[in-house]
C-alpha cells in the first residue's frame, strides 16, 4: 500500500516537470517574440518558474563554474530579485534582454548557450519536491524527490538553445496574448520525452522493489545470523551450566554416599539393637507365658484332683446311701413280713375263738378257765424275734462301723492329697527359685554379651569409616576421569549439537511457515466468524446464557425423560385429534412488544401498583424510577399487558406485567430490570439490579420475557440463534427446575412438566430429510441446538412471536408474511414433537 502511493506520487511530480519543461521550452520561443512572452510569463527560464514554490536553483552537480558562481538568495511567494523578478512578469522586454545578455556572459566555458545546470532547492527544513531544469546537460539526471518517499531519477531533457530578440531593446507595453499552435516537433519530441518518463519510472520503481527486497533480506539474514549467535551463546551458557552441575552434583553424590553409610551403619547398628531388644522382649514375653502356662497346669492338675476327690466323695456318699437304703428297706421287708405273719396269726387265733362249739350235751355251768400259758411255738417265734432284731442291730453297728471306716479312710486320703499338694508347690515354689536363679544368669550372659557386640560394632564403625574415606579418594580419581571424559564428550557434543543446531534452525524456519500459515488460516476463520456473528441477528443477555449456549450433543437427560416427552406428544396428537388446545405462536397479543430507545429518550416514572394486602417494594420502585418509555408505547393485547425496553446505549432493560397509563401517569403490577443486560443470565437473581430479588420478572417463572422471544430480526435473517420460550398447560405444582426462580404450576399428574424445565430436539435427529416448511425448520434447529425452555402457563403450549405494535406493522399474516398465509397451529403442526428430549432438571 504504501509502495503504491510512493509510486503515485511520483506520477505527479513527474507529470509537473513535464509541464515545467514544456513552459520553459515554450519561454525561449517568447524570448524573440512579445506576443508569446506574454501569453507565457512565467516561461521564459528556470528562475522563472520558481518563486510561486519557493525554490531557488543550485547546481545538482559541483562543476567548475560552481567556484565562481555565489548562490542565489532564497525567494518566497511576493519576494523576487534579479532576472527572476524582471522576467516573472513578462512585461519589460528590455529587462529579459539584458538578462539574456547576462547569461551569455557568465556562461561557463563548457557551456556555448551560457546556461548552466541548475536544479531547483527547497528552503531550509523543507525537501525539495522537484529538481528538475531544461538548462542541465544532456548527460546529467536531474532527481526527482518526494517529501516521505525515496527520491525518484526524473527524465534526462534535452538542453534548448535560447533565441536572442533581434532590435534596440526598446521598454514597450505588452503586447496581447496571440495564440499560436505548437509545432508538429514539439508534441512528437513530448511524446517521446513522456514515454522516456514513463519508461524510467517502471526501470526506477523496479530498482526501488528490488532495493527494498534486498534490504528486506539483508535485514532478514542480520537476525538469523544474531538469533543463530544468541543461540549458540545460549548453548555455551547451557553447558557451562550443565557442567557445573554435573560437578556439583557428582560433590553431591560423594557427599550423599559417605552420608548414606554412615547412615546405613548407624541405621544397621539400631536394627541390630531393636533386634536384641525385640529379642530378649520376646524370649521374656516366653518365660512369662511359660510361667503362667506353667501355673495354669499346676492349677488345673489340682483343680482336677480336686474335682476327682469330690466325684470320689460323692461316689462313696451314694454308695453308702444306697447301701443303708438296701438295708432298711430289707428290715423294712422283714418287719413287714413280721407285722403280716402275726396279722394272719391273730386273725386265725381269732377266727378260732370265734368258732361255734358243737353242744352235744344239756350246757352245763363252765367253771372258770385258768389263763393259758404261751405255746412253744410262740416262745419259739419270740426268740426268732429277739434274735432277729439282734441281727439287725448287729447288722447296724456294723453298718455304721463300715460308714465310719469310710469316713476314715476319705480322711487319709484328703490328708494324703494334702501332703501331696504341698510338697508338689515345694517342689514348683524350688523350680521358679531355680529359674530365677538361670534367668539371672542368663541376663548377665546377655549383658556381657551385648558389651561384647558393642565393642565388635565400634571396631565395625572404625573400619567403616577407614572404607569411606578409601572410597571419597576413589571418588575424587573417578572424578577426575569423569571430568575429563566429560570435556572430551562434550566437544563430540558441541559437535552434534552445531549440527543439531542447523538442523533445529531449518525445523524452526519451517515451523514458522507452519506457523504463517496456521495463523492465517486462523485470521481467515476468525474474518468468517466475524461475517457469520455479523450475519446473525441480534440476540439478548450473556453468550453463556442458558438462552444463548448451544447445547452439547451429550448432555446429560432426566430419567423421567422418556415418560415426560411421551405424555407431552400425547397430549398434542390428542389436541390436533380434537381441534382443541393446539399448540400456537402468540404474536400481537398476549406476546412482548419491545421498544428500543436511545439515550436521549426522555424518562418517566412508573408506579408500582401494591396490590391488595401487598408490601411496597423499594427496590423496584427505584428501578422503575426514571424509565425512558416513549409516551406513545402500548403494552401487548391480552390481560397480561406485557412491555419491554431496552436501551443500547446504557446496556439496561426494563420489562413490565400489567402496565397502562391512566390519568396519573404510568403504572405497572409487576415486572423487573436488569442492569448490565448483556452480561446477565436472563434469570432475575440480586445481580439483575441493586436490591433485585429473585422473585422479580414478568413471566410466572421470573425468566425474563425477552430471552427466547422469536424476533423480527430473526424472522428477517432466516435463523434464530437462541433458545425458545414456551408456555403449557397443565404446569407441574409446588416445583419448579433451574433456572426458573418460582412457578405457577397447578397440575398434580407425575409426568406433567415444570416451569424452567430444558427441552431440545433429539440431536441425532436429521432434519432436512423431515421436509418440513420454513418457520417450521427454524423452530426446529433452534430447538435441536439450544432447546426450549418452559417459561410461563398457558391454555395450549404457545411459543411467543416478538409483538409487531411498535413497527406500525403487521408482518406475520398474509401470503407474503412469515407465516406465508398460513396459521400457527399449521406451521407447528409438523414439528417434531415426540422427538423431544428432556434435559436433567435441578427441581426445587
Amino acid at each position: 500500500m504504501l509502495r503504491a502511493s510512493r509510486l503515485q506520487a511520483g506520477r505527479i511530480y513527474l507529470l509537473f516537470a513535464v509541464v515545467i519543461w514544456s513552459a520553459s521550452v515554450l519561454g525561449f520561443a517568447a524570448g524573440a517574440d512579445p506576443a508569446r512572452a506574454a501569453a507565457f510569463p512565467y516561461a521564459s527560464g528556470a528562475d522563472s518558474l520558481l518563486p510561486a514554490t519557493g525554490l531557488t536553483t543550485e547546481p545538482a552537480v559541483p562543476r567548475r563554474a560552481s567556484k565562481r558562481r555565489k548562490s542565489p538568495r532564497k525567494s518566497s511567494p511576493g519576494r523576487r530579485t534579479g532576472c527572476a523578478a524582471t522576467a516573472s512578469g513578462g512585461r519589460d522586454r528590455e529587462a529579459r534582454k539584458a538578462c539574456a545578455v547576462g547569461k551569455k556572459k557568465k556562461a561557463s566555458p563548457t557551456k556555448p548557450n551560457g546556461s548552466e545546470p541548475s536544479v531547483a532547492r527547497a528552503p531550509a527544513g523543507v525537501k525539495p519536491p522537484l529538481l528538475l531544469s531544461p538548462f542541465d546537460e544532456p548527460n546529467s539526471t536531474p532527481a526527482l524527490v518526494i517529501d516521505g518517499a525515496p527520491p525518484v531519477e526524473a527524465l534526462k531533457v534535452e538542453p534548448v538553445e535560447p533565441t536572442t530578440p533581434v532590435g534596440p531593446a526598446t521598454p514597450s507595453e505588452p503586447s496581447p496574448p496571440v495564440e499560436e499552435s505548437k509545432p508538429p516537433v514539439e508534441e512528437e519530441k513530448a511524446k517521446e520525452e513522456k514515454a522516456r518518463e514513463e519508461k524510467a519510472n517502471e526501470v526506477k520503481a523496479n530498482e526501488e522493489k528490488a532495493r527494498e527486497e534486498k534490504a528486506k533480506e539483508a535485514k532478514a539474514n542480520e537476525e538469523k545470523a544474531k538469533e543463530v549467535k544468541a543461540e549458540e551463546k545460549k548453548v555455551e551458557e547451557k553447558k557451562a551450566e550443565e557442567e557445573a552441575a554435573k560437578e556439583a552434583k557428582a560433590k553431591e553424590e560423594a557427599a550423599k554416599e559417605v552420608k548414606a553409610k554412615e547412615v546405613k551403619s548407624e541405621e544397621e547398628k539400631a536394627k541390630e539393637e531393636k533386634a536384641r531388644e525385640i529379642k530378649a522382649q520376646e524370649e521374656k514375653a516366653k518365660e512369662e507365658k511359660a510361667r503362667e502356662e506353667k501355673a495354669k497346669e499346676v492349677k488345673a492338675a489340682e483343680e482336677k484332683a480336686k474335682e476327682e476327690q469330690k466325684l470320689k466323695e460323692e461316689k462313696l456318699k451314694e454308695e453308702k446311701a444306697k447301701e443303708q437304703r438296701a438295708r432298711e428297706e430289707k428290715a423294712n421287708e422283714e418287719k413287714a413280713k413280721e407285722v403280716k405273719a402275726g396279722e394272719e396269726r391273730a386273725q386265725e387265733e381269732k377266727a378260732e375263738e370265734e368258732k361255734p362249739v358243737e353242744l352235744k350235751a344239756p350246757i352245763e355251768p363252765v367253771a372258770p378257765v385258768e389263763e393259758s400259758k404261751p405255746s412253744a411255738e410262740e416262745k419259739a417265734s419270740e426268740e426268732k424275734a429277739r434274735e432277729e432284731k439282734a441281727q439287725e442291730e448287729k447288722v447296724k453297728e456294723e453298718a455304721a462301723k463300715e460308714v465310719k471306716a469310710e469316713e476314715e479312710k476319705a480322711r487319709e486320703v484328703k490328708a494324703e492329697e494334702e501332703r501331696t499338694r504341698e510338697e508338689k508347690a515345694a517342689e514348683e515354689k524350688a523350680k521358679e527359685v531355680k529359674a530365677e536363679e538361670e534367668k539371672a544368669s542368663e541376663e548377665k550372659v546377655r549383658e556381657e554379651k551385648a558389651s561384647e557386640e558393642k565393642a565388635q560394632e565400634e571396631k565395625v564403625k572404625e573400619e567403616k569409616a577407614k572404607e569411606a574415606k578409601a572410597a571419597e579418594v576413589k571418588a575424587e580419581e573417578e572424578k577426575a576421569a569423569e571430568k575429563k571424559a566429560a570435556e572430551e564428550k562434550a566437544k563430540e557434543e558441541k559437535a552434534s549439537e552445531e549440527k543439531a543446531e542447523e538442523e533445529k534452525a531449518k525445523a524452526v524456519k519451517a515451523e514458522e511457515e507452519k506457523a504463517k500459515e496456521v495463523k492465517a488460516q486462523e485470521e481467515k476463520a476468525k474474518e468468517e466468524k466475524a461475517k457469520e456473528e455479523a450475519a446473525a441477528p441480534f440476540r439478548f443477555f450473556s453468550p453463556t446464557s442458558f438462552w444463548n449456549e448451544e447445547l452439547p450433543a451429550d448432555a446429560p437427560l432426566d430419567p423421567s425423560s422418556a415418560g415426560v416427552v411421551g405424555a407431552f406428544a400425547g397430549q398434542i396428537t390428542a389436541a390436533y385429534a380434537t381441534k382443541k388446545g393446539e399448540p400456537f405462536i402468540n404474536t400481537t397479543s398476549y406476546s412482548v412488544p419491545i421498544y428500543t430507545v436511545s439515550d436521549t429518550q426522555a424518562t418517566v416514572k412508573v408506579a408500582y401498583e401494591i396490590p391488595y394486602g401487598g408490601k411496597a417494594n423499594p427496590a423496584l420502585e427505584a428501578a422503575w424510577d426514571a424509565v425512558p418509555l416513549p409516551a406513545e408505547a402500548k403494552p401487548a393485547r391480552g390481560t397480561d399487558r406485557h412491555l419491554v425496553v431496552w436501551q443500547p446505549s446504557t446496556d439496561k432493560l426494563w420489562e413490565f406485567w400489567g402496565l397502562e397509563k391512566t390519568g396519573a401517569g404510568w403504572q405497572a403490577k409487576w415486572g423487573g430490570a436488569i442492569e448490565k443486560a448483556s452480561s446477565d443470565s436472563g434469570a432475575y437473581g440480586p445481580e439483575a439490579w441493586p436490591g433485585a430479588q429473585p422473585g422479580w420478572g414478568a413471566s410466572a417463572s421470573s425468566l425474563s420475557i425477552a430471552g427466547g422471544l422469536i424476533t423480527l430480526e430473526d424472522l428477517e435473517k432466516g435463523q434464530i440463534n437462541h433458545a425458545l420460550a414456551i408456555a403449557l398447560p397443565n404446569v407441574r405444582a409446588g416445583v419448579y427446575a433451574s433456572p426458573a426462580q418460582r412457578s405457577d404450576g397447578g397440575s398434580t399428574e407425575p409426568l406433567s412438566l415444570p416451569e424452567g424445565a430444558h427441552l431440545r430436539l433429539d440431536p441425532s435427529l436429521d432434519l432436512a430429510s423431515l421436509h418440513l416448511p420454513k418457520l417450521t425448520l427454524m423452530l426446529a434447529e433452534a430447538a435441536q441446538r439450544y432447546g426450549i425452555v418452559v417459561r410461563d402457563q398457558a391454555e395450549e403450549p404457545v411459543f411467543y412471536g416478538q409483538d409487531p405494535t411498535p413497527t406500525g406493522t403487521e408482518p406475520y399474516t398474509g401470503a407474503h408474511g412469515y407465516f406465508e398465509g398460513k396459521s400457527p397451529s399449521q406451521i407447528l403442526a409438523s414439528f417434531p414433537w415426540s422427538h423431544l428430549q428432556l434435559l436433567k432438571m435441578e427441581l426445587h
